[in-house]
């Protein structure tokens, strides 16, 4: 189990950096590889959500990020969500 944590946290690390670093195709790839393992990790679901929102994918992006909070609520999330409903005028 402990393999299994340490190889999705540095899955994880990849994606956000991939994300961060203006590499969109390859944090997609690893965002959906991650959530294929677990659909329900909500630091994932922020993060591809809050990716989606940003590339103009507004509704999916929002859902995802709203999955997040439903699963863990983060005021990072909650302010993320805020925005891109402002954006999108909700």
């Amino acid at each position: 189990m402990l393999v299994t944590f340490n190889k999705q946290s540095s899955l994880f690390e990849q994606a956000v950096a991939a994300h961060t670093q203006g590499r969109p195709q390859e944090a997609d790839r690893l965002y959906r590889q991650l959530l294929q393992e677990n659909p329900n990790h909500p630091d994932v679901l922020h993060m591809f959500g809050l990716m989606q929102s940003q590339m103009g994918n507004l509704a999916a992006g929002m859902q995802m990020i709203e999955r997040s909070i439903a699963l863990l609520p983060n005021p990072s999330a909650m302010s993320n969500l805020a925005e891109f409903k402002r954006i999108a005028g909700r």
